[in-house]
């Protein structure tokens, strides 16, 4: 999924009700915690800013979950919801520093 080996990687929490695949586009909401960035959102995760690095399992309770900052990744490889067109989601990931190649 990485392309490129200038990356910046950290941790987030994956907020409660979710299970994600590694390559989920994931956005911050206004509580601090991350979920499936949605373009029509109203709670901060309509601004995609981090990629998921392995599958994680929130279903029941927040998870610490390892996240891409910064880096090159394959835009093949990435999930995200139906709210994005890829064109878009590749204009905006790159606002934070995540190139999107191969959409």
């Amino acid at each position: 999924m990485i392309i490129s080996e200038l990356v910046i990687t950290d941790s987030v929490i994956l907020e409660k009700g979710q299970n994600l695949k590694r390559g989920a586009v994931l956005g911050r909401k206004d509580s601090g915690k991350y979920k499936l960035s949605d373009k029509n959102a109203y709670d901060g995760s309509e601004i995609p800013c981090a990629i998921l690095l392995e599958d994680a399992d929130a279903t029941d309770a927040d998870k610490n979950v390892p996240v891409l900052l910064l880096g090159v990744v394959d835009g093949d490889e990435l999930i995200f919801d139906d709210s994005w067109d890829k064109d878009e989601l590749k204009f905006e990931l790159r606002k934070m520093s995540i190139f999107v190649k191969n959409f």
